[in-house]
């Protein structure tokens, strides 16, 4: 049985972010954590969530099991279930969803554990940004066009151009390492995990050139990470 109260609107705005990418996901439930790899059916971008068992007021699971959910469902579920406290377990061979006032039953089926490896990705260029800001640059530049140019030397800009529209926003970012270098990435992508600032005050971002983008949240009871591969765009 899972029991989460005082984090459980992170846990709900979790599967928000993952819907925006996918219809259906595996969760592998583990004896201390779940685990979530969802892809984009693009195959342009991919999600990575680990969510600690220490994230909820309980949790206590017999054995391992992977269950394929649809999202769609399960996110309609937690809008009218939530509310003080969610209870997750299983109930008839099919997923119990409740607190004291609903109870919801939701089919799945047995999924397959994810034994693939974590990508391995270096980056060159290495920033904190904070995530509020980072987004509100995104959903405006994502309005001329949504192939952004991620340029980093000293600063970290955004360049934007299209027909009508060219240019550039320096953002408030703090270096971590980083050298001159430039890379092309779709901001439709990155504007799908937008909500996770209402997790991350801060976010860490990285990149090199013609590699994957790289987006990633840490705390205590959550570990998020967000690769998206780059695009080959003419330099002109």
């Amino acid at each position: 049985m899972i029991k989460i109260k005082n984090k459980l609107e992170d846990f709900t705005h979790i599967f928000k972010i993952i819907e925006n990418l996918c219809v259906e996901v595996d969760v592998n439930f583990l004896l201390d954590k779940i685990y979530i790899r969802a892809v984009h059916p693009s195959n342009h971008c991919l999600i990575i969530i680990e969510i600690n068992k220490n994230m909820f007021e309980e949790y206590s699971i017999d054995k391992e099991m992977v269950y394929t959910l649809d999202l769609q469902s399960l996110n309609k579920i937690f809008s009218i279930v939530k509310g003080k406290e969610l209870i997750i377990g299983e109930k008839e061979s099919k997923l119990s969803i409740k607190n004291i006032k609903s109870d919801f039953i939701l089919n799945y089926f047995v999924g397959k554990k994810d034994i693939r490896k974590r990508p391995e990705i270096e980056t060159t260029s290495k920033w904190i940004l904070n995530s509020n800001d980072f987004f509100n640059v995104i959903e405006n530049l994502i309005q001329f066009s949504s192939v952004c140019k991620f340029v980093s030397n000293d600063e970290l800009n955004l360049h934007t151009k299209s027909n009508m529209v060219n240019g550039i926003v320096k953002l408030e970012a703090k270096k971590i390492d980083s050298i001159e270098c430039f890379s092309y990435y779709d901001l439709t992508y990155v504007d799908m995990i937008k909500y996770i600032k209402n997790i991350f005050k801060e976010l860490r971002l990285g990149f090199s050139k013609d590699n994957p983008l790289i987006i990633r949240g840490t705390n205590d009871y959550l570990n998020f990470e967000f690769i998206l591969a780059g695009r080959a765009e003419n330099d002109e």
